[in-house]
């Protein structure tokens, strides 16, 4: 065999060798790759079994929802997110029936502990909500202690200024003047009073436990435009719209189907027009 002829074998070999130890490479990343998902999915189902069998227990601490997230802080300190799932859709309810985005809210909750995929397909310990046992705004920033209100006024007390009006992206605290409300109960007639930012209304209206209902409204006619004017229809729509209210502390809600619509401030003193 002359010297090229082996040159030429030699180089055949090394060709093959070379493609044959790529492959083998290749298949053992892919191989390695393969049992770390196995092994990860494996995991997740172990964790996902021993979570399912943890018995459904109180918890107590605080709740919070801001940006689409929810947690939950226990007295003692742990704190997990909180499931969308179960009884977590009761909990989201109240608090934006009564709290602010962010704020701590005390709460009693039955739950328990499940392992679920987090925004980053992780396995993440979450706390799943079963039941809502107590919702309680008036308690402190920590949620642990009690903290009683200074005055828990009635419906029919004082008047209510408006602090926030859903759908009207201006900033009330720019306005001169605000609407505000006023619930009476003279000589067997219920009736709600209101300055609406321009004109005076009035109405009948109907409570049954957090139900309000409001009757036909008689308004006066003064001439209403601009902002002042859109403020005032804003408010006299969420009127018409209100099926319910809560009263929180000093805060009055009225809500649509569960749904705040606007909050008042309560205010002994007849506010100035």
């Amino acid at each position: 065999m002359t010297k090229a002829t082996t040159n030429a074998v030699n180089n055949a070999v090394n060709k093959i060798c070379k493609h044959v130890g790529v492959k083998l490479l290749t298949a053992r990343l892919l191989t390695a790759r393969l049992l770390t998902v196995i092994l990860l999915t494996v995991i997740l189902l172990m964790m996902t079994v021993f979570a399912s069998a943890q018995p459904v227990r109180e918890f107590v601490g605080t709740f919070r929802y801001f940006a689409d997230a929810a947690v939950f802080e226990s007295c003692e300190g742990a704190s997990w997110p909180v499931a969308m799932q179960g009884g977590y859709l009761a909990l989201e309810r109240l608090y934006l029936q009564q709290a602010s985005g962010g704020e701590a809210v005390f709460v009693r909750v039955q739950g328990r502990l499940v392992v679920l995929p987090n925004m980053e397909d992780r396995p993440t310990e979450f706390l799943e909500v079963t039941q809502v046992l107590e919702f309680d705004p008036t308690r402190s920033a920590d949620g642990c202690t009690v903290q009683v209100p200074r005055y828990q006024p009635v419906l029919h007390e004082g008047h209510w200024q408006l602090t926030e009006l859903t759908g009207f992206d201006k900033n009330l605290a720019d306005f001169e003047r605000v609407p505000y409300l006023r619930f009476s109960h003279e000589e067997g007639v219920w009736r709600v009073s209101a300055y609406a930012g321009c004109n005076q209304l009035s109405a009948p209206y109907v409570t049954q436990a957090e139900r309000l209902l409001i009757g036909s409204v008689v308004m006066t006619q003064r001439a209403c435009v601009g902002e002042q004017g859109a403020l005032e229809a804003a408010f006299v729509r969420v009127l018409m719209r209100a099926d319910g209210h809560n009263i929180v502390g000093e805060n009055l809600i009225l809500v649509e189907d569960g749904q705040p619509l606007a909050r008042f401030r309560f205010n002994p003193k007849t506010p100035s027009p």
